[in-house]
């Protein structure tokens, strides 16, 4: 007789309740690694708005950044708070320019009562009233290209427009020049509608981070109880870390848009034309007259870049961010230092690559307090010092500063080189497991996970 539920419970004396295994096995810690990169590295990227056509494509625009997310997790979590930073500050100039409007019912100032017609004009462009709050999704949205003008909308922005983009994207400056000379332009559209286009909603972006917070405290209670941590479950730490971090920097970011939403008006074509005149994709005209508050660095014709800010300011702090963003992840894995390896030359070559990838935060803090933070006045005695000193020893520092650019090339394969090494490692540790790696945590496993 078929019995796929068991024999008949007759005289059962045994526990009503099994604990899980004290011990794990080495399949079930490499399904829970791949499961938990995968999450991580897949699941969290947010990248921008593709460029016109490459919506249903955009998959493949993730592969580059699935390969940053394996060797690099820490870049994309920098490059999240970077947006998520561009994101607030875009706020609350958006929102005083968005703001400057009349009270329900209101109506514009007229001509006859002080201001000419142009000015009354202006001043009804500003007046209608917004029904929807400019909220920080609004800023992430627009930050990812999520406004452009099309073509297609306006025929006569279409007759101006590069042949080969039928969009135009606006960038954040493009924006605020908008929002500053033609705010009725901005698309009055509510945070639901935004949400709405994206592919993830609250509950997914928690049961992510969710899975990745359960990884965390597995390694800390492993480490806290005396238990050996695998190297593949370090660099998984690592990663679970860094998604946390994305997810609080991207949590109000809509995830795979594959169209923005297109701006159109009366003036969105004279608009257009203004803003390709200063982009690069206009003439050699820099400066006009018609909206002279100022010149437009960038008004990219396809997608918002994924990447960090222009301005010098951002440039420093980019620098620096990456530098010390590399250090978290070189220290990291330096707490595998003294781990059994099953070769001295792995050993050797676990902590040289924890070195290079460590190195570059305290050299770029230090280069940072000596370059800027020395004031000129020191440099330009240093330089009448030199002047001074006899050819020798300005031969000597010149080929010393020749020595550190060489230094400096011979550091990228090395750096390439400990990128790939720690996942590889962690990978192949493996096939050699101490025993008390094996030994399972106990109460972890009590909480959902995948």
């Amino acid at each position: 007789m078929f019995q796929p539920f068991g024999p008949p419970l007759v005289n059962n004396t045994g526990p009503s309740w099994h604990p899980e295994p004290t011990q794990r096995g080495t399949t079930n810690i490499l399904w829970t690694c791949l499961i938990t990169l995968g999450l991580c590295i897949w699941s969290s990227l947010h990248l921008n708005i593709p460029a016109h056509g490459q919506g249903s494509t955009q998959w493949l625009n993730k592969v580059p950044w699935v390969g940053v997310g394996i060797f690099a997790p820490e870049f994309v979590a920098w490059a999240a708070y970077t947006e998520y930073r561009e994101a607030r500050s875009l706020g609350p100039v958006l929102r005083k320019a968005l703001s400057m409007t009349g009270p329900p019912g209101a109506t514009p100032p007229d001509p006859e009562g002080g201001l000419s017609a142009p000015e009354a004009e202006s001043e009804q462009r500003r007046c209608p009233k917004r029904k929807h709050e400019w909220t920080i999704v609004h800023c992430h949205f627009a930050c990812m290209g999520g406004f452009c003008i099309r073509g297609a909308v306006d025929p006569e922005t279409a007759e101006f427009m590069p042949p080969s983009h039928p969009r135009l994207v606006l960038t954040k400056a493009s924006l605020l020049l908008l929002a500053e000379n033609e705010p009725e332009l901005i698309p009055d559209i509510s945070e639901a509608d935004i949400r709405d286009k994206s592919k993830a909603n609250g509950l997914a972006k928690a049961l992510i981070c969710f899975q990745a917070t359960w990884f965390c405290v597995q390694c800390i209670a492993r480490m806290a109880q005396g238990m050996a941590l695998t190297l593949l479950e370090l660099n998984t730490f690592a990663h679970a870390i860094c998604t946390v971090l994305i997810y609080i920097f991207w949590w109000h970011k809509p995830l795979d848009v594959e169209e923005p939403i297109a701006i159109s008006g009366p003036h969105a074509s004279a608009m257009a034309g203004y803003l390709l005149l200063e982009s690069k994709y206009g003439s050699e005209v820099k400066k006009t007259n018609i909206y002279p508050t100022r010149e437009i660095p960038d008004f990219d014709s396809k997608q918002a870049p994924f990447d960090w800010n222009d301005s010098n300011d951002m440039e420093l702090d980019g620098f620096i961010g990456f530098a010390m963003a590399s250090t978290y992840y070189g220290l990291m894995h330096a707490l595998a230092w003294n781990a059994p390896f099953r070769h001295d030359v792995e050993r050797l070559l676990w902590r040289i690559s924890t070195i290079a990838l460590g190195a570059p935060g305290p050299i770029s803090v230090l280069i940072f307090v000596v370059v800027y933070l020395v004031p000129k006045e020191k440099w330009k005695l240093l330089s009448q010092v030199f002047d001074s000193v006899p050819d020798i020893l300005v031969l000597a520092a010149v080929l010393a500063g020749f020595a550190m650019v060489l230094a400096g090339l011979a550091y990228i394969p090395l750096y390439i080189f400990a990128r790939l090494d720690l996942p590889v490692q962690s990978f192949m540790s493996l096939a050699h497991l101490s025993p008390s790696a094996l030994l399972a945590t106990g109460w972890t496993d009590y909480i959902p996970h995948c």
